[in-house]
């Protein structure tokens, strides 16, 4: 048998719950926002551009071939900025691909 204290506690509750979802959802935006400024604040450094571009005419001119198979993070419509990210040897190797080929992976 459910007693008033219960219902009312029941009850209680039951109202809480939206209140604590929405400091909870303003909480996650806030944290959004404050983590798509830093990213904003950092700019993207493609690297040395000259030595870039030694690394693709010396392999070139040894006629070596770029690397054919596409990193497990490669996303249809990438491009090689998209993948600067996971390291300078993958960016640079999907430059050389791109330049090789004249298409992405």
């Amino acid at each position: 048998m459910i007693n008033k204290f219960s219902f009312l506690f029941l009850f209680t509750a039951f109202l809480a719950v939206p209140v604590f979802a929405d400091s909870e959802e303003d909480e996650m935006a806030a944290m959004q926002r404050q983590l798509n400024s830093e990213v904003m604040a950092q700019g993207f450094d493609p690297g040395d551009q000259a030595k870039l571009d030694a690394y693709m005419a010396d392999a070139l001119k040894k006629d070596i071939k770029p690397t054919g198979t596409r990193p497990s993070y490669w996303r249809p419509g990438y491009t090689c900025n998209n993948i600067y990210r996971y390291g300078y040897r993958t960016w640079r190797n999907c430059n050389y691909y791109h330049r090789y080929h004249g298409r992405y992976w």
